[in-house]
């Protein structure tokens, strides 16, 4: 089985999403760790990766820790019931979150693996675009 494993990164002094490119050789580093470390200047990297999770909405967009995603969990009698969720990862799988709640996990909401794409729409992500 192939994944790609890819990451988003959030500048959190700047307040934007930056391109990178990381190549790990040590297996022993934590990710997160290596950007703690203190810049030249003396200031220190304040970085929060976002895992793809090798799913598209509908649009073909993918979609990532942190992304709002309107979803449709129920159709009964042809009416469909759409949902706003925070995508998070908790014990090994992406879930559909509570919204406006990043760090909340997504215990008893619904996991991201069960959708079609046809019925997830990326909205928004918790540092910016976020709907109304």
């Amino acid at each position: 089985m192939n994944r790609e494993i890819k990451f988003r990164v959030w500048d959190v002094n700047d307040k934007k999403y930056i391109k990178w490119w990381l190549s790990l050789t040590d297996g022993d580093t934590e990710l997160n760790d290596l950007f703690k470390k203190p810049h030249p200047n003396g200031e220190y990297f304040d970085y929060i990766f976002q895992q793809y999770t090798g799913v598209k909405d509908k649009n073909q967009r993918e979609i990532y820790e942190g992304d709002i995603v309107k979803y449709c969990e129920h159709i009964m009698n042809g009416v469909e019931e759409w949902q706003t969720g925070v995508v998070c990862f908790y014990n090994g799988c992406f879930w559909l979150g509570e919204d406006n709640d990043r760090d909340k996990n997504g215990k008893g909401k619904p996991a991201l693996m069960y959708f079609n794409n046809f019925y997830l729409e990326v909205v928004g992500n918790c540092f910016e675009n976020i709907p109304s």
